[in-house]
């Protein structure tokens, strides 16, 4: 599994780091950092902390140059801000959905949500929100087609792969490793394509993860070769970082 190298010396500009307040949840958060409703779609990137997070994070050091465990573990594409924050809509594919899978055939696996799952900083302590130069109303319009066409992305078999390897399933290995990503990464890539707008360049949906988005966002803000506008501007908060170790004690 292989990444395209960013040729930016620097990182994007307009993606900068805002601390949370003393005692701040992340939907709190959220209202700080979200900005103006200008009819944009926001791409949300979580962390967290809990046993799949842990596996997918972990899964996606072979796509790190330093082979560390990735910050991230979710992607979500998120839709205009609600009155209350919590119900801002999202459209996403959880590994630990709430309520369960349903059937996802029906639907290519896709799911839709609300912003306010991802309330509690302890579960979910890296956080980040992305504007991007794609209007809602152009992902909305594609996300039934997405529904229906499994042939362009098969985004139930990325489930699979994924909920087999998070389990622990007999021989179950990375998937990244067999080019299969992340599948809420590639049910955000494949939406977002369709709109003219790549996430993680060098990538297919396909084989697309959250460390790939974000490092997409965070170096390729300079795009040589297109034309078309990608312009990528928010705000990310990591607060837990695996494989860190203890710090060394003073003496």
């Amino acid at each position: 599994m292989t990444m395209q190298a960013s040729t930016a010396k620097k990182p994007n500009p307009k993606v900068t780091k805002a601390a949370r307040k003393p005692r701040e949840g992340n939907l709190k958060w959220f209202e700080r950092q979200w900005g103006e409703d200008d009819g944009r779609t926001r791409l949300v990137l979580l962390g967290g902390t809990g046993p799949t997070d842990f596996r997918v994070r972990a899964a996606q050091a072979v796509v790190r140059h330093d082979f560390s465990p990735s910050h991230w573990s979710h992607v979500a594409l998120a839709g205009p801000r609600a009155r209350a924050m919590k119900d801002t809509k999202v459209v996403e594919i959880s590994l630990s959905p709430v309520g369960g899978f349903g059937h996802p055939p029906e639907a290519n696996a896709l799911q839709s949500g609300t912003l306010g799952r991802y309330g509690d900083a302890g579960d979910f302590p890296n956080i980040a929100v992305f504007s991007l130069s794609v209007t809602w109303a152009e992902v909305q319009d594609y996300v039934p087609r997405l529904q229906k066409q499994r042939s362009a992305i098969d985004l139930v078999e990325l489930t699979l792969s994924w909920l087999a390897y998070a389990w622990g399933v007999g021989a179950a290995g990375n998937p990244l490793q067999h080019e299969q990503g992340v599948p809420s990464a590639g049910a955000a890539e494949a939406l977002l394509n369709a709109c003219g707008f790549d996430l993680s360049p060098g990538l297919s949906s396909r084989a697309s993860s959250p460390e790939a988005i974000w490092q997409g966002s965070r170096w390729w803000h300079q795009y040589p070769g297109r034309e078309t506008k990608r312009e990528v501007t928010g705000a990310f908060i990591v607060g837990h970082v695996l494989g860190q170790g203890p710090k060394p004690s003073r003496t």
